[in-house]
Protein backbone atom coordinates (compact mmCIF):
# COMPACT_ATOMS: atom_id res chain seq x y z
CA UNK A 1 0.00 0.00 0.00
CA UNK A 2 0.80 3.48 -0.48
CA UNK A 3 1.00 6.19 1.51
CA UNK A 4 0.29 9.37 1.12
CA UNK A 5 3.41 11.77 1.29
CA UNK A 6 2.79 14.79 3.75
CA UNK A 7 3.55 17.58 1.11
CA UNK A 8 0.94 15.92 -1.34
CA UNK A 9 -1.77 16.72 1.67
CA UNK A 10 -0.50 20.18 2.36
CA UNK A 11 -0.24 21.32 -1.52
CA UNK A 12 -4.09 19.71 -1.59
CA UNK A 13 -5.29 21.00 0.91
CA UNK A 14 -4.07 24.43 -0.08
CA UNK A 15 -4.68 24.24 -3.53
CA UNK A 16 -8.54 23.07 -2.89
CA UNK A 17 -9.45 25.29 -1.68
CA UNK A 18 -8.20 28.28 -3.78
CA UNK A 19 -9.48 26.49 -7.03
CA UNK A 20 -13.12 26.67 -5.29
CA UNK A 21 -12.23 30.63 -4.41
CA UNK A 22 -11.09 31.19 -7.92
CA UNK A 23 -13.97 29.50 -9.97
CA UNK A 24 -16.76 31.41 -7.63
CA UNK A 25 -14.80 34.59 -8.27
CA UNK A 26 -14.93 33.89 -11.89
CA UNK A 27 -18.61 32.79 -11.91
CA UNK A 28 -19.38 35.73 -9.97
CA UNK A 29 -17.33 37.82 -12.45
CA UNK A 30 -18.67 36.26 -15.78
CA UNK A 31 -22.20 36.38 -13.96
CA UNK A 32 -22.07 40.15 -13.45
CA UNK A 33 -20.89 41.32 -17.42
CA UNK A 34 -24.01 38.83 -18.52
CA UNK A 35 -25.85 40.86 -16.21
CA UNK A 36 -24.52 44.47 -17.43
CA UNK A 37 -24.78 43.60 -21.41
CA UNK A 38 -28.94 42.49 -20.85
CA UNK A 39 -29.16 46.00 -19.13
CA UNK A 40 -27.08 47.47 -22.26
CA UNK A 41 -29.02 45.37 -24.45
CA UNK A 42 -32.65 45.96 -23.06
CA UNK A 43 -31.41 49.69 -23.43
CA UNK A 44 -30.39 49.76 -27.02
CA UNK A 45 -33.91 48.43 -27.62
CA UNK A 46 -35.94 50.78 -25.97
CA UNK A 47 -34.48 53.60 -27.16
CA UNK A 48 -34.54 52.09 -30.43
CA UNK A 49 -38.57 51.78 -30.04
CA UNK A 50 -38.65 55.78 -28.59
CA UNK A 51 -36.91 56.66 -31.95
CA UNK A 52 -39.47 54.54 -33.99
CA UNK A 53 -42.16 56.09 -32.11
CA UNK A 54 -41.05 59.49 -32.69
CA UNK A 55 -40.95 58.78 -36.35
CA UNK A 56 -36.72 59.10 -36.87
CA UNK A 57 -36.00 55.72 -37.95
CA UNK A 58 -32.33 56.71 -38.70
CA UNK A 59 -31.99 56.96 -34.92
CA UNK A 60 -33.81 53.71 -34.10
CA UNK A 61 -32.00 51.26 -36.92
CA UNK A 62 -28.74 52.49 -35.50
CA UNK A 63 -29.80 52.12 -31.86
CA UNK A 64 -31.25 48.67 -33.15
CA UNK A 65 -27.77 47.36 -34.62
CA UNK A 66 -26.08 48.26 -31.61
CA UNK A 67 -28.49 46.02 -29.39
CA UNK A 68 -27.77 43.58 -32.18
CA UNK A 69 -24.16 43.35 -32.18
CA UNK A 70 -23.99 42.19 -28.48
CA UNK A 71 -22.62 38.82 -28.28
CA UNK A 72 -25.63 38.55 -25.18
CA UNK A 73 -28.00 38.70 -28.43
CA UNK A 74 -25.31 36.83 -31.08
CA UNK A 75 -23.89 33.99 -29.01
CA UNK A 76 -26.78 33.57 -26.43
CA UNK A 77 -29.96 34.77 -28.36
CA UNK A 78 -31.49 36.48 -26.02
CA UNK A 79 -34.11 39.00 -27.39
CA UNK A 80 -33.17 38.65 -30.59
CA UNK A 81 -36.93 37.79 -31.54
CA UNK A 82 -37.55 40.82 -30.43
CA UNK A 83 -34.88 42.80 -32.32
CA UNK A 84 -35.40 40.79 -35.74
CA UNK A 85 -39.35 42.05 -34.81
CA UNK A 86 -38.19 45.66 -34.36
CA UNK A 87 -35.92 45.36 -37.30
CA UNK A 88 -39.23 44.27 -39.41
CA UNK A 89 -41.23 46.91 -37.69
CA UNK A 90 -38.73 49.87 -38.43
CA UNK A 91 -38.32 48.95 -42.16
CA UNK A 92 -41.95 48.74 -42.73
CA UNK A 93 -42.87 52.48 -41.35
CA UNK A 94 -39.65 54.07 -43.15
CA UNK A 95 -41.33 52.08 -46.15
CA UNK A 96 -45.01 54.08 -45.13
CA UNK A 97 -43.73 57.26 -44.90
CA UNK A 98 -41.57 57.78 -47.82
Amino acid sequence: MESHSPKKGIIRRISVPWTIIAVLILGLGAGGYSLIEYRNVTDHLARSERFSDKENYAGASSSLKLAERSWVVKVLGIKLSNTKLLSTEITTRSEDQL
